[in-house]
């Protein structure tokens, strides 16, 4: 064996010894900084639906601050004396939310959320789902149409279930035989329900874990009423004028018929001829047409005025006269 060999050799165990002590060194040496932790209360064993909580039930223990949740209670006076108003299993942390206030009664009125309220619905083993609706879980409304076989309206989706029967927490035999079941609702769907039910019978159809999804289209917000606009006042009838007393109505005189006189005739000679003929007064109507008489130009007639009478004749000429 060459010294090459010897030197290569040389230095992998020095390179073996230098990584060893480093690795102690790393172990050997004390953390620097901590994890900061929190106190929390946790159940010892099990605890059933409206149960007290008593010292024998829960315990403190130390959990990293971060893993604490929201609601957690950090002392056994803030739960002694309280139910709780759902199971909870043995190592799980008490928060606040899952107990009931002191001096709640029990039942079911400690179930129902503020501003809720609880309605039962009649069902069997078909409506009922074969008695697998349990508390808290969560169900449809249907209502088959009696007029129509194959068709069924939507009353209520995504509804909780307070209860089924008396019971008011999931049994373990995951099944009961009960006659009603209790629903979650509002006051708007409590109407809703109770006009349903006297249209005819209800049915439950039971939703899956963590179905949210909605067929129905969501409620549209109800408007408030505008209050009507005040009707203008009426304009003040007219005061009625003073009928004054007339003087009672003196009936005219009857005037006597006017008598139509016979139209006048004026015809004017100058020397032997014809000059002129005129007309006087009212002219003759069509159906009685004035008659006109006209003399020859020979005949020499003293002037005539129709309606006046004859005239005296005339004197004779001047060469008949006297001498």
């Amino acid at each position: 064996m060459n010294g090459k060999a010897f030197l290569l050799l040389g230095m992998a165990a020095a390179c073996g010894l230098t990584a060893m002590f480093g690795v102690r060194t790393v172990l050997d040496r004390k953390p620097t900084s901590t994890v900061p932790m929190s106190r929390v209360l946790v159940a010892v064993q099990e605890i059933k639906v409206e149960q007290t909580i008593t010292d024998e039930l829960v315990s403190i223990k130390e959990m990293p601050t971060e893993s604490v949740p929201p609601g957690a209670l950090t002392e056994a006076k803030q739960a002694l004396g309280r139910w709780a108003m759902i199971r909870i299993l043995p190592g799980d942390v008490i928060l606040d939310g899952k107990l009931a206030q002191k001096g709640t009664p029990t039942g079911m009125i400690a179930r129902i959320s503020p501003g809720m309220r609880a309605f039962a619905i009649r069902v069997d083993e078909q409506s009922g789902v074969s008695g697998f609706i349990l508390p808290d879980y969560r169900v449809d409304v249907l209502q088959p149409r009696p007029d129509q076989p194959n068709r069924a309206d939507v009353i209520l989706e995504n509804v909780r279930v307070l209860a089924s029967g008396q019971i008011i927490e999931s049994p373990e035999e995951r099944a009961i035989d009960a006659n009603t079941v209790t629903l979650e609702v509002t006051p708007e769907q409590v109407l809703t329900l109770a006009n349903a039910m006297q249209r005819g019978t209800l049915t439950l159809a039971l939703r899956g874990l963590n179905d949210d999804h909605t067929i129905m289209p969501p409620p549209e917000p109800v408007l408030a009423a505008e209050e009507p606009e005040p009707a203008p006042e009426p304009e003040p009838a007219p005061e009625p004028e003073p009928i004054l007393a007339s003087a009672p109505a003196v009936p005219a005189e009857i005037a006597p018929p006017v008598e139509r006189q016979a139209p006048r005739r004026l015809t004017v000679f100058m020397g032997g001829a014809l000059h002129r003929m005129h007309e006087v007064g009212a002219r003759p109507t069509r159906a009685e047409p004035a008659e006109v008489v006209v003399a020859a130009p020979d005949a020499r007639r003293p002037f005539v005025l129709d309606g006046f009478g004859d005239l005296p004749p005339p004197p004779p000429p001047a060469a008949d006269l006297p001498q």
